[in-house]
Formats: structure tokens, C-alpha cells, sequence
């Protein structure tokens, strides 16, 4: 719907442009009159027409000089200006100003409508164009808000999409340099509950992003942690320092909380991101202090040690209970030797930093944040800084790691049949949506190898098998009514293939969806 509005000094005239109008544009949901440039500034200061006819001459007043001060006021309005003076000077200035018609007296009716009626349709090609940028506008953030929760998951889950490097480029964010910062709030200090602590969790979340010239993707973790990844454009200590002390600033000046900033060494590669993000967790567990940076604390472990990755390795052994290889790989280590490490303390800090990495990667492994906050591993490490030479600490890494198996044993057990009915419970409310292992696993916030291994050995089929098993389970229950279509029943049930729907019915029942529904007796699966 639009709005037109006639300014017109000869009333006769008014009239009978208003009546025309009217009667020939339902479109038109106002139109008014004018007869001076006083009425016209006057209803202009509470009312914005789409459409103006304008009259040269009204009076002492000038059509022209008034459209130009409307146009100062509403740019994209639409003047038609009706003269009955043929004087190019007028028509000159009216294009020079971007009025958009220019007729002259007397105007018959069907070319009236007609310039009346192009700039209707103008107007609705623009409103099409908006509500097109509109959508586009919307798409582009959904896209761009789904990549940066799927990008910071990745960071912490340790897979990122191979694309992610030409979808960061795509929305100019700098990837020279990257920077993991973790802020965890202390607020059990001031016992907030855990809805409350996740409400202010976000609002500083927000607040510190807000703050930032450089992009800066953040992410809400455990309930008192939030994640930062931060972007520079050249390698400067100066960034750094200058988002610390934002950071510091806001949370000082606006939530009176206190709070620890760990903080990774700068990378340059998209799949050091994990590692970052291990660092700057395992820098808050080293210190008690307010800023806590990886490289203050940490050992290049791949100088010392006999192998590449060795948390990830112990890990593994860990998850896989396996007692004999792990002495194994504590014996290949050779904490208790002397010639490895110049001093006790460089051993130490080598222990520690192995230590730690291993939690990490047992959280991230079982999608939890459990090992890092059970305090058997935070009081591992005072084990650690408490050992007196190089064979007591290597007594106690060894005992802390049988230790973990035991620990790590039990929690497999209750996370395995936990996780394994929560699959269960999803796929009984879903099955009959399109699926796959990956939605599933993403829907648990888990990984699909993980899924796969706990849902086998807890029910002794896969997920997929088990998926399949609730689809025909429910398709029997719709074969039975006689008027069931079979190629139907397949779709309501969540198959994509009638024929697939079919081999797979008779993979369990051991006859076709057909036979089963003809048959006066239904066998069971």
C-alpha cells in the first residue's frame, strides 16, 4: 500500500485529480490535498508520501523550489510535476533535481494514470529489491553465525572444517596470526548459581567481543569458561596486551568478578587452534595468578621426550585400559635419567606439561569436562612439583597414570551406558527425520567414532543398525492398518529409498514389507 499526496492551488483542478486518483488506484491507502507550499511543509512534518503530484505555479510559491526542499527531507520520494508553462528552463532544473516525471497542462487522464502507475510499479520493484537484500542480509548471518559455532566447537573438539580458512577469508578476518584466550570466571566465589553464572558468562562474552576493532569469535564452554580466538593482521606483543587489558577493564569495571585469563602462544596455522586452546586451559590450571600465559609454564616436550605426542598416545592407552602397554611407554619416557634434563625443575615442568596435556585430551576425547575438574588430577601435579629427584618423580607420574586407568575405567562405564541411551532416546524421538552419524553424534556434542565405539559395546549393534531396527519397528506398526501404502510408509519412517526401506525389512524380519502386510499374523522381528 502507498501514499500519494496532490498539491494543487486551483480547486477545481484538486478536485478533480483527487477524484481520479482515488477511483483508479485501490493500491492508494491515503491520498491528500494541498493547495499552498505551507500545507504542504505542515503535513510533511507528520506524514511521508511515496507519490507527489506537484503544480508548478501555486501562487506565491514556486513547484520546482518546493520539491527540492521535499526532496531534502524525503530523497526517495516520487514528484510528478504538472505544468501548463512549455519552458525547458523548468524541465532542466526538475531533471537536475531527480524528479521523477514531468508533464504539462492540460494532462489527459490516461497519460495522468500512466505516470502515476510507472511509479507505483518503481515503487514496488524497490520494495522487492529491499525485501531480496533483506533475505540475503538474514542468509549471510545465519550462515556466517552456524560457521563460527561450528568453527569454535571445532577449536575445542580438534576437527576444523578443511574449508574453514576460505570461509573466515570470505568475511575479512585475518588469519596471519591467531591467539587463544581463556577467560574462566570465578564466580563460585560469590555462590551464583549455575543459571545465573551463565547468564553473566554470556553478557561478558558479548561485552569483551563488542570491544574489539579485529575480529574476535567467541565461545561459551563449561559453565564458568569462555573462549576466545583472537585475530591479528601481523605478529605485535602490542595486540596482545591490548586485548588483555580490555578483558581486564570490563570485567573489573562492569561485573566485579574475579577471573583468571589464560592465554596460548600466538600460531599461524588453523590446525594449531586445538593446541592453542589446550595451552591457554593448561596455563589457568598451572597458576593461581590473574594472567596466566602457556610460555611462562611450558617445555617444548618434543625436545625431551622419545616420541611425538606423547599426552595423546597415553590417552588413547588410557581409554583403552591398557595397564602393560602404558608402564611401557612411562619405561620409554626415562623421567628417573639424568642425561635428559639439565636441571629437576626442567623434568618437572616436562611432567607437568605432560600431564596436563593428557586430561586435555582425555576431556576432548570423551567430550567432557570431568578429568580437568576431578581434584585426583589437579593434586597429581603437586605430586609432581613435591618429588625430591628424578626417580621419585618418575614414581609418581607412574603411579598417577594407574591411578588415572582406574579412574578413567570407571567413568568409561558410566559415560558409555549414559551416552548410549541418550543416543537411543534421540533416535526414538527423530527416526523417522533424515539421519545420519554425524547428525546424531552432533546432537549428543560428541564425536561419531566415540558414539560408535560406546554404542556398540553398550547395546552390541551400531547406531546406524539401531536406527534401521526403530524404522522398522515403526513401519510394521503402520502396515498393519489396511489402508497403508507401502512406498508411504517407507517415507513416514524416515527412509529416503522405498526399495532401500524394503532390502532392510527384510534384512530383519526376513520377509518384504508386502508379505508382512498380507500375512493375517505378524511375525516379530
Amino acid at each position: 500500500m502507498y501514499s500519494l499526496l496532490i498539491v494543487e492551488d486551483e480547486r477545481l483542478e484538486r478536485e478533480t485529480l483527487y477524484d481520479i486518483v482515488k477511483n483508479s488506484f485501490p493500491v492508494l491507502h491515503k491520498v491528500w490535498t494541498c493547495d499552498n507550499a505551507d500545507a504542504v511543509l505542515e503535513l510533511l512534518q507528520s506524514e511521508s508520501p511515496d507519490i507527489i503530484l506537484m503544480d508548478i505555479h501555486l501562487g506565491n510559491a514556486n513547484g520546482i523550489d518546493l520539491s527540492q526542499i521535499i526532496l531534502s527531507q524525503l530523497p526517495n520520494v516520487c514528484i510528478i510535476v504538472i505544468s501548463a508553462f512549455d519552458q525547458f528552463s523548468y524541465a532542466q532544473k526538475a531533471v537536475k533535481l531527480g524528479i521523477a516525471d514531468y508533464l504539462l497542462k492540460p494532462v489527459s487522464t490516461p497519460k495522468l494514470l500512466h505516470a502515476i502507475e510507472q511509479q507505483i510499479q518503481l515503487l514496488d520493484a524497490q520494495r522487492m529489491t529491499l525485501r531480496e537484500q533483506i533475505k540475503q542480509e538474514n542468509y549471510l548471518t545465519q550462515l556466517k553465525d552456524a560457521f563460527f559455532a561450528s568453527f569454535m566447537n571445532g577449536i575445542v573438539r580438534g576437527y576444523l572444517h578443511p574449508y574453514s580458512e576460505d570461509m573466515l577469508r570470505s568475511f575479512h578476518i585475518p588469519t596471519e596470526y591467531m591467539q587463544i584466550f581463556v577467560v574462566k570466571l570465578l564466580a563460585e566465589k560469590y555462590e551464583f548459581s549455575e543459571s545465573e553464572t551463565a547468564v553473566i558468562k554470556k553478557l561478558a562474552a558479548d561485552k569483551i567481543q563488542a570491544s574489539f576493532e579485529l575480529p574476535v569469535l567467541q565461545d561459551a564452554m563449561s559453565s564458568d569458561e569462555i573462549l576466545f580466538c583472537m585475530f591479528y593482521q601481523r605478529e605485535d606483543s602490542g595486540e596482545e596486551q591490548c586485548a588483555i587489558e580490555k578483558i581486564q577493564h570490563i570485567l573489573f569495571s562492569e561485573f566485579h568478578i574475579p577471573f583468571q585469563i589464560g592465554i596460548s602462544p600466538p600460531v599461524r596455522a588453523l590446525t594449531d587452534l586445538t593446541a592453542a586452546y589446550k595451552h591457554a586451559l593448561g596455563a589457568i590450571q598451572l597458576s593461581d595468578g590473574l594472567i596466566c600465559r602457556y610460555s611462562d609454564y611450558s617445555t617444548e616436550l618434543s625436545h625431551t621426550l622419545p616420541f611425538n605426542n606423547p599426552a595423546g598416545r597415553i590417552a588413547e592407552l588410557l581409554l583403552k585400559q591398557d595397564r602393560q602397554q602404558l608402564l611401557a611407554e612411562i619405561a620409554l619416557l626415562s623421567f628417573s635419567s639424568p642425561k635428559n634434563f639439565q636441571s629437576l625443575s626442567d623434568a618437572k615442568a616436562v611432567v607437568i606439561s605432560l600431564w596436563l596435556e593428557t586430561v586435555r585430551e582425555l576431556d576432548d576425547r570423551l567430550s567432557s569436562k570431568n578429568f580437568s575438574k576431578n581434584d585426583f588430577f589437579i593434586e597429581a601435579v603437586t605430586d609432581f612439583i613435591n618429588a625430591s629427584n628424578l626417580t621419585a618423580l618418575n614414581s609418581s607420574l607412574e603411579k598417577n597414570i594407574l591411578s588415572a586407568l582406574r579412574i578413567t575405567g570407571a567413568q568409561l562405564n558410566e559415560k558409555t551406558n549414559y551416552i548410549a541411551q541418550r543416543a537411543q532416546n534421540f533416535i526414538a524421538d527423530h527416526y523417522a527425520e533424515s539421519l545420519s552419524l554425524q547428525s546424531i553424534s552432533d546432537s549428543l556434542r560428541i564425536s561419531p567414532y566415540y558414539l560408535c565405539h560406546v554404542f556398540k559395546h553398550a547395546l552390541g549393534m551400531g547406531v546406524m543398525e539401531y536406527l534401521n531396527l526403530c524404522r522398522i519397528n515403526a513401519s510394521k506398526q503402520m502396515l498393519r492398518n489396511n489402508d497403508a501404502n507401502i512406498k508411504t510408509v517407507a517415507y513416514a519412517v524416515g527412509f529416503s529409498d522405498p526399495n532401500y526401506s524394503c532390502r532392510v525389512f527384510k534384512k530383519f524380519l526376513g520377509i518384504t514389507p508386502s508379505v508382512y502386510k498380507n500375512s493375517k499374523t505378524s511375525p516379530g522381528p
